[in-house]
């Protein structure tokens, strides 16, 4: 049998205190006399669970609760379905209220693949289907999906692809598509008013974001007339607040909005 490490051990026995108390904090002294420890041994291994967030210390009450970073490796454990689990009856929310088409669209690595939507009841609109495919440039969509990718593989798509010129407004030369990301990162959104993609459409994409990265991108879609500047404005409005509320739900850590 391979020996247990003991540092590791005692680590996991503090954070079994917790169980049935996790909003309880507890202190070096008490911790010491549950699990029968000395004090120096608990200190150093809850100074090392805070330093990775995995407690966090109360500087009023100088003891120990569970931290955020505990609560985002949960999350990660659930896994990223977790989204579609919550998002249906938010993106029918936002399709009513925007009369946009709204869809979650993921990037595999090659191309984003449309995870969930939802279409106004009313009216004409413009379709996608839950399963379809879409290059990874494709407007505004691709830049969310593509603007907090780590810079390796961003590098590595822009080596091995090229931009497309689906329209004349589309956006082809590698180092002008990077300063796009850039912008979508500084903004937290992408807005495709200039018919980059598909002639007629005008769409926004926003961010999902959960506690690994980027989860997907929500993407509103309409035909270009429809939509002016005061329009826009509040369809980005209400599509950022819902970007934000779907990040919340899934355990988004506060930087990765940055």
């Amino acid at each position: 049998m391979t020996a247990l490490v003991p540092s590791i051990d005692r680590a996991f026995k503090i954070l079994e205190c917790y169980k049935g108390h996790e909003h309880s904090e507890f202190g070096v002294s008490e911790l010491s006399r549950r699990l029968e420890l000395n004090k120096s041994s608990v200190h150093s291994i809850l100074h090392t669970l805070s330093s990775n967030r995995i407690l966090e210390k109360n500087p009023q009450t100088q003891k120990f609760k569970l931290g955020k970073g505990l609560r985002e490796f949960a999350i990660i454990a659930q896994g990223k379905q977790d989204l579609l689990g919550v998002a249906k009856p938010h993106l029918i929310q936002l399709a009513e209220n925007s009369k946009c088409t709204v869809f979650l669209g993921r990037f595999d690595g090659s191309r984003i693949k449309v995870l969930e939507k939802a279409e106004p009841g009313d009216g004409l609109n413009i379709s996608v289907s839950v399963g379809q495919r879409i290059p990874f440039d494709a407007g505004c969509l691709g830049r969310v999906c593509l603007a907090w990718l780590e810079k390796k593989q961003l590098t590595k798509l822009l080596q091995s692809r090229s931009l497309s010129d689906y329209t004349p407004q589309s956006i082809t030369d590698p180092g002008a598509f990077r300063k796009a990301l850039s912008k979508t990162r500084k903004l937290g959104y992408a807005l495709d008013s200039q018919e980059e993609y598909l002639k007629g459409v005008w769409a926004c994409s926003v961010p999902v974001f959960d506690a690994s990265g980027i989860s997907a991108a929500m993407t509103l879609i309409s035909f270009s007339g429809r939509i002016d500047q005061t329009v826009t404005e509040r369809i980005l409005e209400k599509a950022l607040q819902k970007g934000n509320y779907l990040s919340g739900l899934i355990g988004a850590k506060a930087d990765l909005e940055d």
